[in-house]
């Protein structure tokens, strides 16, 4: 007798026809009164091949639970393989993230003396074009002050000129005097 369905396949078409094949027959063996041999061997013949059926399918059944085994264990180490990597990259992410957040108050501290020391820079900046308007002014008056100074300059050169030729005048003329005194006093004397 033929296996009608076998486990883990669907029936195709011919499983179903022999599948009725099967049934016919037994509905005829129904009609012509079965006799107890008949079904005694009927129901051996079919006890035997549900043994050799159930046989096989415990055959296949040990088969895949061991293939399956094998695939399943190796797929569970390679879970835990994977697993302990994972473990292992999220301890060295936390230290990089603890690292980076170290940095990032570092660089909050380094940003805040930044700007401390710009608004410091800003203040000098400002301070510095404040002195360089009073430069600008303070330069302005001396350009004056040295046009005024050439000018004066100018003037006492010439007074400088003029005193000297007096004084070379007042010189000649001391000496006339001395010698007109001299010889005044030597008229005196002669007389």
């Amino acid at each position: 007798m033929k296996t009608l369905f076998q486990v883990g396949r669907k029936a195709t078409k011919d499983d179903v026809d022999t599948a009725i094949t099967i049934i016919e027959a037994l509905i005829r063996r129904e009609n012509r009164k079965m006799t107890d041999k008949d079904f005694q061997k009927f129901m051996i013949e079919h006890m035997s091949k549900l043994s050799d059926d159930v046989t096989g399918i415990r055959q296949n059944l040990a088969r895949l639970e061991f293939e399956h085994g094998e695939k399943l264990a190796a797929l569970f180490d390679g879970q835990e393989s994977i697993k302990s990597t994972l473990d292992d990259h999220a301890a060295i992410l936390n230290k990089h993230t603890a690292v980076l957040d170290d940095h990032t108050a570092i660089l909050n501290k380094h940003t805040a003396v930044l700007d401390d020391h710009t608004a410091i820079l800003n203040k000098h900046t400002a301070v510095l074009d404040d002195h360089t308007v009073i430069l600008n002014k303070h330069s302005a008056v001396l350009d004056d002050h040295t046009v005024t100074l050439n000018k004066h300059s100018a003037v006492l050169d010439d007074h400088t000129e003029r005193l000297q030729r007096i004084e070379d005048k007042v010189e000649g003329h001391d000496i006339q005097i001395q010698v007109l005194d001299k010889t005044k006093s030597n008229k005196r004397k002669v007389k």
